[in-house]
């Protein structure tokens, strides 16, 4: 199976950018990532901020008088503000919701054709002081039906230098919808798409159980080598500049070690694996990458027929 053989899951390159804005650092990080996506794909830009629910009681909001519409009308020249300091130059729509923050996004995107959702990993109301990934970034990676890119504070600008991709695989057919989103992104942005796969720790030297299986353990890892050369070579031939990474270790923590050692700027990779049915909504290893990565993250969700197998 080669690359021309995978019909994408998904639809890539993206038509529509929203972003999810609540004014954070994070929220930053992702504008100058929907800012750069923007140019190379000639995509549509939306700036999100979603408004709560002032209160269930409607005898409160009346008795509030005017105050939801004071609030909605700040919150719009506020984003009105980001928008034009973030994608100075370029045409971008802002657009305010009221209700349960995800449920509005996710809505949002579901009516959007060909959307691309991108939010900060940690946000003003991420939760508790100093959480990786916020629980409302969770419940956007296990619910969307469309990528979501899951940026940091420190994303490079337009004009800035791009760092390596990391395509992780298990092998599977639910992670191939991985594959032509990271091809696409490594070839507009002209860096080396590095693709990995994590088997299981074996024995490192000096330890007793490498002393006296070394020859097996040493075969493991060659095969295991070989094996994901052979897979990038089927999937990316020799039309682009990729690498073969094969980890060692709890897939998650192997992927996080690598993107660190390997100063990679985007891990991608598809939000359903090798996963039982008690992980349906979405592969562990995903949501673990996503929370503790050193770098961005690109979620693709899985086809349905893929995820059932």
């Amino acid at each position: 199976m080669n690359r021309d053989s995978l019909p994408p899951a998904v639809a890539f390159p993206p038509k529509h950018l929203l972003v999810a804005v609540d004014f954070s650092p994070c929220s930053a990080g992702a504008s100058r990532v929907a800012l750069r996506l923007a140019r190379i794909f000639g995509a549509k830009i939306s700036f999100v901020h979603v408004l709560a629910p002032v209160a269930e009681d409607p005898e409160v909001v009346l008795n509030w008088g005017d105050f939801p519409a004071r609030r909605r009308a700040v919150a719009e020249a506020r984003l009105q503000q980001w928008s034009a300091e973030q994608a100075a130059g370029m045409l971008a729509r802002t657009v305010v919701l009221e209700g349960r923050p995800c449920a509005c996004l996710l809505e949002l995107a579901a009516a959007t054709e060909s959307a691309l959702l991108l939010a900060g990993r940690r946000g003003w109301t991420s939760g508790l002081d100093g959480e990786r990934l916020g629980s409302r970034v969770l419940r956007l990676l296990r619910h969307a039906g469309c990528p979501v890119w899951v940026a940091d504070e420190d994303e490079p600008g337009v004009d800035e230098p791009q760092k390596a991709l990391l395509l992780a695989t298990d092998y599977s057919p639910a992670a191939e919808v991985a594959v032509p989103v990271a091809v696409t992104l490594a070839e507009v942005l002209g860096v080396r798409l590095i693709v990995a796969n994590a088997q299981e720790a074996m024995a490192l030297p000096g330890q007793r159980e490498y002393t006296r299986h070394e020859a097996e353990i040493e075969a493991r890892r060659e095969q295991a080598a070989a094996e994901l050369e052979v897979w990038r070579a089927d999937r990316l031939g020799v039309l682009m500049d990729s690498a073969a990474e094969s980890l060692e270790g709890t897939p998650a923590r192997a992927l996080c070690r690598a993107a660190a050692r390997l100063q990679v700027g985007l891990i991608v990779l598809a939000s359903r694996g090798r996963t039982n049915w008690l992980q349906a909504l979405l592969g562990g290893t995903a949501e673990r990458v996503a929370g503790h990565a050193p770098c961005a993250v690109l979620v693709v969700p899985a086809a349905a027929e893929s995820a059932e197998e």
